[in-house]
């Protein structure tokens, strides 16, 4: 039984000491990446955050809806496809204290009064899980991490230590020139198929009672205290949809953040059902002539356009 019990504390502890070895190894790897979405942009929004002017934060709807020529040179789009408020929130919170900078937040009105949004899109964010305390933070408020990542840290890069090592080896863009606007082309297939959605009806509606979800309320009044404590101006916004279902969650959404003080503006009925079809990927996505053009007002009605 003694050993046994020896050789089972022997394996543990050669788990233990080869996983950090094999952390160490991927982490110093993986902070050297500033290209692809996974590890890269993250990366390079913590190179950048403490010296950029205006930061732009939010879903897709932010990575592929605002293209920055229109922008003053220090801003940076840090829009992530699947990411939410939770994601963005944790980041927010990241930047330097004190120092005057624009905030721009995206939100999805339908994902606000979501009452089963907790906040798991942050969990991208685990990569950082063993390096910035901050982040762990956020993290285990709105996350259950397997327990085994507080012990073996390898899990923090689970499923993407592929992608990590190929940026790694040969990056997909130079970070340098990047602004973080990703712009969307459709070919005809995806023309197509945008087609044939549209021919579709639609038989969303709105749901009988809407409230705010906690998390949502929760997540708003930190951002909001944050800004205020530490000199940043809160800006959030919804971009525009090909056809939304529901206004209402809009006009309720406005409602919630004008009780709370902030500046809210509401672009989701921009172009609509007759603009042209070459403005959109899909029914909540642009593609690059109508980012083009959002943009610019965009720019226009927050009065930094170039």
């Amino acid at each position: 039984m003694k050993n046994a019990l020896k050789l089972i504390l022997l394996i543990f502890i050669f788990s233990f000491l080869l996983d950090k070895a094999v952390y160490w190894t991927i982490r110093k790897m993986g902070d050297q990446v500033y290209s692809g979405e996974a590890v890269g942009k993250l990366n390079h929004y913590l190179l950048l955050k403490d010296s950029v002017d205006i930061i732009i934060f939010g879903s897709s709807r932010t990575n592929h809806h605002l293209q920055l020529d229109y922008f003053p040179s220090s801003t940076f789009n840090m829009g992530v496809d699947g990411t939410a408020l939770v994601y963005c929130k944790a980041l927010i919170k990241l930047l330097p204290p004190k120092k005057p900078q624009r905030v721009i937040l995206h939100v999805d009105t339908r994902l606000a009064f979501d009452p089963e949004y907790t906040g798991f899109d942050i969990e991208p964010l685990k990569i950082k899980y063993h390096q910035i305390p901050a982040l762990r933070r956020e993290i285990d408020q709105h996350l259950a991490i397997n327990p085994l990542q507080k012990l073996y840290w390898t899990l923090d890069y689970n499923g993407i230590t592929l992608g990590l090592v190929k940026n790694y080896l040969q990056p997909k863009y130079n970070y340098q020139t990047y602004d973080g606007y990703d712009p969307l082309f459709p070919n005809q297939v995806q023309k197509e198929i945008f087609k044939g959605i549209l021919k579709q009806v639609d038989s969303t509606q709105c749901e009988d009672s809407l409230r705010l979800s906690p998390t949502f309320r929760n997540s708003f009044e930190e951002i909001q205290s944050f800004c205020q404590e530490n000199n940043k101006t809160l800006v959030v916004f919804t971009s525009p949809l090909y056809r939304d279902p529901c206004l209402e969650d809009n006009k309720l959404f406005a409602e919630e953040l004008s009780k709370m003080g902030i500046t809210y503006y509401d672009f989701s009925t921009l172009f609509g059902e007759n603009s042209s079809l070459d403005y959109w990927k899909d029914l909540r996505h642009l593609a690059h002539p109508g980012a083009e053009i959002f943009s610019k007002i965009f720019a226009d009605t927050l009065g930094i356009s170039l």
